[in-house]
């Protein structure tokens, strides 16, 4: 460049056609004029200069010798690693085609000194299969990279080597759908989201899941006012051990379906916050969660609620639910609902409208826990399955269903199947007994079951069946008792 300018020194001195204002104002004028940065230039990986001898003969100082150099390296770093343009529209340079080491991805905060952009989906998409271990968005608090996809779907999808993500100086403001974006990413144990922009995402659905080696996630900054969707968000994070979701604004939500599904080794779950006013699946929430020690969900409004099918089912370490305040008037489905939690001993179910549930199978199958159940509140005039609905109650001493109707319902098989402790049952005309329900047999120790207003005794569980399908309308209380004859 100094060259050039003393040509043209010379040039204006030969012709002596201008005057010394002139000549001053072209001094001032053609240093800038020939210091526009290189990343005006369109084609950027052909024109390119060295930046350095810029730097060099304007600036000889050392500190600038390594800033200079600092910035050729990383110029060359980049220029081996990528294709890219300069996009004028924009002001920024967008990354096109990696070309580095497929296994570790970095990308540039700036290239000369300009913002970045880039399409995520396209480039992890063109990685080889399987190859990707490391994902960096380099830092810039002044240049974050601007994310140009609007959807995330499965970006990093099934990136089974996936073990580092850092995605904090990524501008994801006009991404609204990150559903699948780390799905079955098995190795993935380090994930930093701490300043995703998430305030237009209105998709979640399956978001972590099956990334079954994270232990942690901070989403305290999360804005997810907009989400619709949160099935399977976490499902089968199976070394999960803590999630505070305190912040999480669910006012939008429309479905939790097994949101928490397979979390077999969280500990910790705060939701007392969540607003579930719209929500009308909670199918599989926390089917599975079987370390899971207490669960707050006393604030559910579940008043749209249609499905909750294995929503508890499977928490084994669960010894109390408080479920009086579950509006359940819309509620079609509660098969498995809290099928194996078997150290439950108290669930309040005394707010509970099953006038609308066609399905109960299952429903306290293997709460072991359980001494006694009550439910007598239960309607079950639309039920069509009790399927095992108290199987495997193994300590269930007492049970009321003077509310249950079994006229409606096809099918009953082996519903009180292996309570073998069940020693006091209250029923209606309205619900019929049935060989195929399993009911205890009596002991062979002296005992009867007797109807306790009429003081009959029916010394085998085959005739108190007989006796009690043919009964009046009324109710009815049966108790094993000693027959003393």
């Amino acid at each position: 460049m100094g060259r050039l300018y003393k040509a043209q020194q010379r040039k204006h001195k030969q012709k002596r056609l201008i005057s010394w204002s002139v000549i001053l104002i072209v001094a001032v004028l053609v240093p800038l004029f020939f210091a526009v940065p290189v990343g005006a230039i369109k084609h950027p990986v052909a024109l390119h200069p060295q930046p350095t001898k810029v730097i060099k003969l304007n600036n000889p100082s050392k500190q600038n010798k390594k800033t200079g150099q600092k910035q050729e390296e990383n110029f060359e770093k980049v220029s081996q690693n990528w294709d890219y343009s300069f996009d004028e529209a924009s002001g920024r340079y967008t990354l096109l085609a990696y070309k580095g080491d497929p296994r570790q991805v970095v990308i540039p905060a700036t290239i000369e000194n300009k913002g970045v952009q880039v399409s995520l989906v396209p480039l992890i998409s063109s990685l080889p299969e399987a190859t990707l271990t490391t994902f960096i968005i380099e830092e810039n608090a002044k240049q974050p990279v601007k994310i140009l996809d609007t959807s995330l779907a499965d970006c990093f999808s099934e990136q089974r080597q996936l073990q580092t993500v850092d995605f904090n100086n990524g501008d994801t403001s006009q991404v609204t759908d990150m559903s699948y974006v780390f799905n079955a990413c098995t190795n993935l144990t380090e994930v930093d989201l701490k300043k995703l922009n998430t305030t237009q995402v209105t998709n979640m659905e399956g978001m972590f899941c099956e990334s079954n080696k994270l232990t942690q996630i901070d989403l305290s900054n999360f804005n997810t006012a907009q989400v619709t969707n949160m099935a399977g968000m976490f499902a089968a994070c199976s070394s999960l051990q803590r999630l505070d979701l305190k912040n999480f604004n669910t006012s939008s939500v429309t479905t939790m379906k097994d949101m928490f599904g397979s979390c077999t080794q969280l500990t910790s779950l705060n939701i007392k916050n969540f607003d579930t006013t719209q929500v009308t699946t909670m199918f599989y929430m926390f089917y599975g969660c079987r370390n899971l020690t207490s669960l707050q969900v006393k604030s559910f409004d579940t008043t749209q609620v249609e499905d909750m099918v294995g929503m508890f089912g499977g928490c084994e370490k669960l010894t109390t639910l408080d479920l009086k305040n579950f509006n359940t008037s819309q509620t079609k489905y509660m098969t498995s609902m809290f099928r194996g939690c078997r150290n439950l001993k108290n669930v309040n179910l005394a707010s509970f409208d099953t006038a609308q549930v066609e399905d109960m199978g299952k429903m306290f199958e293997g709460c072991e826990s359980l001494k006694k159940l009550e439910i007598s509140n239960f309607d079950t005039s639309a039920v069509n399955v009790m399927y095992r609905m108290f199987a495997e109650c193994t300590n269930l001493k007492s049970i009321d269903l003077r509310s249950f109707n079994s006229e409606k319902t096809r099918e009953l098989t082996e519903l009180f199947l292996n309570c073998n402790a069940l020693a006091q049952l209250t029923l209606s005309e309205k619900f019929s007994l049935d060989p195929v329900q399993q009911l205890r047999e009596v002991p062979d120790t002296g005992m009867a079951w007797q109807e306790q207003a009429s003081r009959v005794k029916y010394p085998s569980t085959a005739e108190l069946i007989t006796a009690h399908n043919n009964q009046s309308p009324g109710i009815y209380n049966y108790q094993l008792v000693k027959n003393n004859k």
